[in-house]
């Protein structure tokens, strides 16, 4: 029992650290920012389409 406690607290430690762990380039991450922002647009227009049936 012991050893799962210590198990769970090193993964959920290992998660939460890792994305400050991960450094990107300046332009890696405005080309994430790009892919995010258009995936938005995408998703609403396909809520809008859904809206008009």
């Amino acid at each position: 029992m012991r050893h799962t406690k210590c198990w769970i607290v090193a993964v959920a430690s290992l998660l939460a650290l890792a994305p400050f762990s991960s450094s990107k380039n300046p332009s890696a991450v405005d080309a994430e920012k790009g892919r995010l922002q258009n995936s938005g647009k995408v998703t609403q227009e396909i809520l809008n389409v859904v809206a008009l049936w």
